[in-house]
């Protein structure tokens, strides 16, 4: 059996819908990783000297309140 046939055709839209959703969940986690990258600045953390995006009140490398 074709795969349309099993599920039905609204089975199938939600099978696409889902899928498509993951998709941009992926691209929306990939993107919210590179602004933050692009956000560092000068400021350093005090306990393990990572670079810290500005107004950052926790250190993302030692978990050290700023």
């Amino acid at each position: 059996m074709t795969m349309l046939r099993k599920l039905g055709l609204i089975g199938f839209v939600f099978f696409v819908a889902n899928v498509l959703a993951a998709m941009a969940s992926v691209v929306v986690l990939f993107m919210r990783g590179r602004r933050q990258r692009l956000l560092v600045s000068g400021f350093q953390c005090p306990v393990c000297d990572a670079r810290l995006a500005d107004g950052a009140r926790y250190c993302m490398a030692c978990g050290s309140r700023v």
